[in-house]
């Protein structure tokens, strides 16, 4: 298949006709109601495309159109009727037919819809007082919903940045980097023990850099869901706050209540009303501050009822407000060295314990956590393309290099096996950092050793790395998505994918027939409809009896 054309997709622009520029094909979209934004944008641009393809390959189409008497496997149409018939057809639906895979007639106008419907997709925001606001949680629950969109790479983002003048940029960045921290959340949050809408205060607990804070801002967007609130997420690092202040920050104040108090100042749970207060490093809160938790916190609901500083008769404001804690020390320890006050763990409704990202890596319980972290900071990482009042400013062989540099490059397992054997004492705040340095490296150099550049990134000798690990359920799961797509884009034909199997030795045919059937669970069948594919399924159960 033709696949070297890029897909990019402008999100925020007015629409406009998709063109093809030098290898990329270019289309414009808008943010609609619709719950499955990626998914329409994606449609939208293969529907574009595959008419342009038509109109260009009317050569093709007038062969088919041409030949005598009706087709043989589908008798009841002659072939004018058939070929009229499949080009109302999106692409999609097109090479999901697998009656028509055994019609040889019909390979070249299946082939050419086949490319459109593989083609990678490549997404940018340009935000501007007309685009509306960028739906960042919306967009990152569809991809927590749909994570093959992020695990076969078929879909990447990279980040747009639009210049109003020579030193004015718009907000086209920071939607990209709130977005990010939405996927974040989304990826690396795990919830199992908080289903439930129940009201009242949580305890998040686990080492630094686990993902707390990511944790939390999903469990807001849930609490959004879940209950309909519209209140903002209030973050709070209870250790970078003078102690002087937390009350008057928690409780906020009136004009004249102190001698600093210039105007008015709302507190942390007006400002949170309706939303999530997050009070992260709750650990290094003093004593008399969690008093004043106390007197605010009920366990069983999120309504409080706070009185400002220097209120008048005891007047007192009621807020809706989820609080959320977070500490990278266990309770019980806290507890004992008398930094936690026992009354106040006693508020805690729910508590939820983050596990260390080497942990969670090696256990292989969360999907392919650690292919979709690596795409994640490779959009992150990824150079910026440039426009100016709505049009590109970037020169058309660099606009094709920065879409191919949002996509992860191919890594081999070996130094899969490098990332799932460290320790990561820094957790994800690590991991992003090693990912950052290893593709500004790769960027570089062009250098396909990636054993070597995830060592150097993590500043491990390389006697000291141990690469060779078992092969773990989420490594198998990754294998085996890489093995099908080698399949489908090459119409499930064996032989011709043998050389690029070696490298998972699988190259044999009865070594891959083994691993198929051994990790059919990881499979999507749904593209398994084609004659060649059903065969090669048969082939797998037979084998194994």
């Amino acid at each position: 298949m033709n696949l070297l054309f890029q897909r990019f997709i402008v999100v925020g622009v007015p629409v406009a006709p998709a063109r093809r520029r030098d290898g990329v094909w270019l289309h414009a979209a808008v943010v609609s109601a619709d719950e499955a934004l990626i998914s329409g944008w994606i449609d939208q641009a293969r529907g574009a495309e595959w008419r342009l393809v038509q109109q260009t390959n009317q050569s093709v189409i007038e062969r088919l159109r041409a030949l005598q008497g009706r087709p043989e496997k589908l008798p009841g149409k002659t072939w004018p009727e058939l070929v009229n018939q499949l080009l109302t057809m999106e692409p999609a639906q097109l090479v999901d037919q697998p009656e028509l895979d055994s019609i040889k007639e019909l390979a070249p106008l299946i082939r050419l819809a086949g490319e459109v419907v593989a083609r990678r997709s490549v997404i940018g925001f340009l935000q501007s007082s007309t685009s509306g606001t960028l739906p960042a949680a919306k967009i990152a629950r569809e991809l927590a919903e749909r994570p093959r969109l992020l695990e076969d790479n078929s879909v990447s983002f990279i980040r747009l940045r639009s210049r109003v003048s020579d030193d004015v940029v718009d907000a086209s960045d920071q939607a990209f980097d709130e977005l990010m921290r939405q996927v974040m959340s989304q990826l690396t949050s795990v919830t199992p023990n908080d289903h439930s809408p129940k009201e009242g205060p949580r305890l998040l607990i686990g080492e630094t850099g686990a993902g707390k804070s990511e944790l939390a801002r999903a469990l807001h967007e849930k609490l959004r869901a879940q209950t309909g609130r519209s209140g903002a997420f209030k973050s709070v690092n209870i250790a970078a706050v003078s102690p002087s202040l937390l009350e008057a920050r928690l409780r906020g104040y009136l004009k004249g209540s102190f001698t600093d108090a210039k105007a008015d100042q709302k507190g942390w749970f007006e400002l949170a009303n309706g939303g999530t207060l997050f009070l992260d490093e709750i650990q290094a809160a003093p004593m008399d501050f969690q008093v004043q938790l106390l007197d605010l916190l009920s366990p069983v609901s999120d309504t409080v009822e706070v009185e400002p500083i220097g209120a008048q008769g005891g007047a007192r404001k009621r807020f809706r407000v989820r609080v959320i804690m977070a500490t990278n020390e266990s309770e019980a320890s806290l507890l004992a060295k008398g930094r936690l006050r026992k009354d106040l763990a006693y508020r805690i409704r729910t508590r939820m314990e983050l596990k260390p990202l080497a942990q969670r890596l090696r256990a292989g319980t969360e999907g392919d956590l650690l292919i979709r972290l690596l795409r994640l900071h490779r959009w992150r990482s990824a150079p910026a393309i440039e426009f100016q009042a709505g049009r590109l400013t970037i020169a058309e062989d660099d606009l094709k290099t920065r879409l191919v540099a949002s996509n992860l490059p191919s890594i081999d397992r070996k130094a899969c096996g490098v990332l799932e054997a460290y320790d990561w004492p820094g957790n994800l705040r690590e991991f992003e950092r090693v990912c950052f340095d290893a593709f500004l490296e790769y960027d570089r150099t062009g250098s396909p050793d990636w054993v070597s550049t995830f060592q150097a990134a993590i500043g491990v000798p390389l006697e000291d790395t141990p690469i060779e690990v078992a092969a773990s359920d989420a490594t198998q799961a990754r294998m085996a998505r890489e093995i099908e797509a080698l399949l489908v884009a090459n119409e499930f034909n064996v032989s011709a994918i043998q050389s690029r199997l070696a490298v998972y030795k699988k190259k044999s045919p009865p070594a891959l027939k083994k691993f198929l059937r051994t990790n059919k669970a990881h499979l999507d069948l749904g593209k398994w409809a084609s004659r060649k594919a059903q065969a090669l399924l048969k082939d797998v159960a037979d084998d194994g009896r």
